[in-house]
């Protein structure tokens, strides 16, 4: 999956991970806060939208089906 994102972007969506929101409430600090001068550094201009990607993976199924899948 491709997203056309700032650097801003990448940082609010790195907050929504569950695990982000874990970290934040096991130890009360934001982790980003501690990669963030790094990010900016290498990211410069931080208005500049650059092409993000990560996979994408699907778990699919049919919720309570008791019949097998047919070939």
């Amino acid at each position: 999956m491709t997203a056309h994102w700032s650097l801003e972007h990448v940082l609010g969506y790195l907050r929504t991970l569950s695990s982000t929101q874990r970290f934040i409430i096991a130890k009360g600090t934001d982790p980003l806060e501690q990669i963030i001068d790094d990010l900016r550094t290498a990211w410069g201009d931080a208005q500049q939208t650059r092409n993000v990607t990560w996979p994408l993976v699907l778990r699919v199924g049919i919720k309570g089906s008791e019949e097998s899948p047919k070939e």
